[in-house]
């Protein structure tokens, strides 16, 4: 859904779902100056919708959003941690596997450049919603080149 009003303003939501893993791996001191490999490997479902408000000129675009998204982990493999480190870095599959996680990211996007080329920097918070401590980033920021090939360019 999109659609215009005023001058200059735009509005549009839309939404997803999607399937994919989060995966980590480090070395942990294994004591006498030896190292040990430990790391996680998570699989998960995400849906979301994203409502966004912005201004736009043929040279320059800001805007707001505000993305509602639940996490449902599909499975959580760990290797390498001890019970007591599972526990502090909260890799206990039912903790982890358990409950649906919702976020609310409210994000800030500025992009420069003309017609279906411009630069982009958009930054996002990311606000778990509830619920045990979840290890989260809290905020990301994101610089980038979009394309738009558009059909109502029209050239």
């Amino acid at each position: 859904l999109y659609g215009s009003f005023l001058e200059n303003g735009v509005w549009e939501a839309y939404g997803g779902v999607g399937y994919g893993r989060s995966k980590a791996r480090d070395q942990l001191d294994a004591g006498g100056g030896a190292l040990r490999d430990v790391g996680f490997t998570a699989r998960g479902v995400r849906a979301f919708v994203q409502p966004n408000l912005g201004y736009v000129t043929p040279y320059f675009e800001v805007g707001g959003s505000m993305r509602l998204s639940a996490v449902k982990y599909v499975s959580l493999d760990v290797e390498g941690y001890t019970e007591p480190e599972r526990e502090r870095e909260f890799l206990v599959d039912d903790r982890v596997t358990d409950p649906v996680w919702l976020f609310a990211e409210p994000a800030v996007t500025a992009k420069v450049g003309y017609k279906w080329v411009k630069a982009f920097v958009q930054h996002t918070w990311t606000l778990k919603l509830g619920g045990d401590a979840l290890p989260h980033e809290d905020d990301t920021t994101v610089v980038g080149l979009s394309i738009d090939v558009a059909s109502w360019y029209h050239d």
